[in-house]
């Protein structure tokens, strides 16, 4: 993962994701459910989830709002126009 980020291979960050997801079921996958290295891999797999569904739900709400204030704006600025061509 390290060396495609620095080639900059990844287009999305679900790219990412989706590879990152794949480092922790190989984890169970290659080491077993009990096993230590597993138990790791899911303790940052839940953490991560966290995050990611944190900011994931802060963006979706920045570009709400950052839509809405466009919408306010073109909306006043076509009332502009009308007043300016009344």
């Amino acid at each position: 993962m390290q060396t495609k980020l620095q080639r900059g291979e990844y287009k999305t960050m679900e790219d990412f994701v989706a590879d990152l997801r794949l480092i922790w079921d190989n984890a169970a996958k290659y080491n077993g459910p009990e096993h230590d290295v597993t138990k790791m891999a899911y303790s940052l797999s839940d953490f991560f989830e966290q995050r990611y569904k944190a900011m994931r739900e802060s963006t979706l709400l920045s570009m709400i709002r950052v839509h809405e204030i466009d919408a306010k704006e073109e909306n006043e600025a076509e009332d502009d126009v009308i007043i300016i061509a009344l």
